[in-house]
């Protein structure tokens, strides 16, 4: 859900740019945020669905203000709403990880193809960032934060691989 309104605040903020660049790789990403979401609740129990949705009304509440926000021409901090809500993007994957350590199961956490893929997708975007003559601060703090955290996630993985849990049979496939 983190993703999705992230994806929703890039949207408003490459509009707000004049960006479209932005904007459309932003809607591609909420779509597919959007899909995976629908996937996992359409995947999970009868409780776990209704947990997901009480979890998913602050976003929805907090996206619709930023529309509000964004129909009234209040666009100043739109980056500073980008790069906060990115930066927790990147941090929910890492929720896990101390719980994952402790018990030495990676049930939590996702194959290691997604932390790969998202730090090169990072690393991608960081350089976008840093490619014009003033740093896009709405994309550079979420994907270096997204560096770090795929980063820590690949370690664990490498971690579980070299102490050989038994979960880690497969290595996600």
């Amino acid at each position: 859900m983190a993703a999705l309104f992230n994806y929703g605040a890039l949207i408003l903020c490459g509009k707000v740019g004049e960006d479209p660049f932005v904007t459309w790789m932003s809607v591609a990403g909420a779509i597919v945020q959007a899909i995976y979401l629908t996937v996992f609740l359409k995947c999970s129990t009868p409780a776990h669905r209704r947990w997901w949705l009480v979890c998913c009304v602050p976003p929805a509440i907090a996206y619709v203000v930023l529309l509000c926000f964004y129909c009234a021409g209040r666009t100043a901090h739109f980056d500073v709403v980008c790069a906060v809500s990115g930066v927790v993007q990147a941090f929910s994957p890492l929720l896990n990880a101390h719980t994952i350590y402790q018990t030495m199961s990676m049930e939590g956490m996702p194959p290691w193809p997604l932390p790969l893929a998202s730090l090169l997708n990072s690393a991608i975007w960081t350089r976008y960032a840093f490619a014009g003559t003033e740093v896009l601060t709405s994309m550079a703090a979420p994907h270096i934060t997204t560096l770090v955290t795929a980063t820590i996630q690949l370690l664990l993985h490498a971690f579980c691989y070299a102490v050989q849990w038994p979960e880690l049979s497969d290595l996600g496939e």
